[in-house]
This record gives structure tokens, C-alpha cells and sequence, in this order.
């Protein structure tokens, strides 16, 4: 192959790695949807899964207190209270071990220890409180 031959088939592979690289990346390491709508404030987030999931919208929007006045929404409440209600749905839910890795991961963002399912989920002193407006 002559000079200018390999230098072509180089240039080309490296723009198909360059071009790949966020491709790659973007299936190995997929972002987590609630992360990206709270780093742009705008979107949904969602907890939990099937009928446990619960979702908010992570940007202020007009809401009723529970005096009736009209307030704005505070996402990290409205996160707070999400997680707490897919939490209590999960281990009403908890049966068999199956939904064990969703139970710890609700737990782990929520308070931010890692405890086991059974623990979260039968424990008498669990209290899990949401937040009123």
C-alpha cells in the first residue's frame, strides 16, 4: 500500500472511532433519565416500576397547598414524595425476592444507606414520611 493509501485508511479509522466513541458510551454507560431532567430542569423522573412507578416534573410549576392557595413546586419535595410512594408500593408489594433490586435502590436514593430489602421493607421503626405543601 502505497503512502497515501495508508494514510487515507488511517484518517478513516480514526473518524470511525472518534464518530463511535458517543455511541458506544451512550449503550455501555446509559445516563439515568431522572439525573438528565434534574441536570437540564425540565422533564419528567420516574421511580419504581410497573404499577409502583411514580413520576414528577422536575421543573416549579403552579400546585394547590393544602390551604388552598396556589404555590410553586418544589422539585426536590416533589422527588422526596415520589420516592417515598413507589418505596411503600415496592414493599407492599415484596414478595419471593422479587423486586428486591428496585426496593435497595429506592432506599439508597432516598436516604442515601444501603440496606437490604427484607430489612427496608419489614422493619417496625421504617418511617417513611412525605412532604405536604
Amino acid at each position: 500500500m502505497s503512502v497515501r493509501g495508508q494514510i487515507i485508511f488511517w484518517s478513516i479509522v480514526v473518524i470511525l472511532i472518534f464518530a463511535s466513541v458517543p455511541l458506544i458510551t451512550t449503550y455501555l454507560f446509559p445516563k439515568d433519565q431522572c439525573a438528565i431532567a434534574l441536570s437540564k430542569g425540565k422533564g419528567t423522573c420516574c421511580y419504581g416500576s410497573g404499577q409502583c412507578r411514580r413520576c414528577f416534573d422536575v421543573s416549579p410549576h403552579p400546585i394547590r397547598s393544602s390551604n388552598g392557595t396556589m404555590i410553586e413546586s418544589d422539585p426536590g419535595i416533589e422527588q422526596h414524595n415520589a420516592l417515598v410512594e413507589a418505596l411503600i408500593c415496592e414493599c407492599n408489594n415484596y414478595r419471593n425476592e422479587t423486586n428486591d433490586k428496585e426496593i435497595e435502590t429506592l432506599f439508597k436514593i432516598l436516604t442515601g444507606k444501603k440496606e437490604d430489602a427484607k430489612t427496608i421493607c419489614l422493619s417496625e421503626s421504617m418511617l417513611l414520611v412525605k412532604y405536604n405543601y
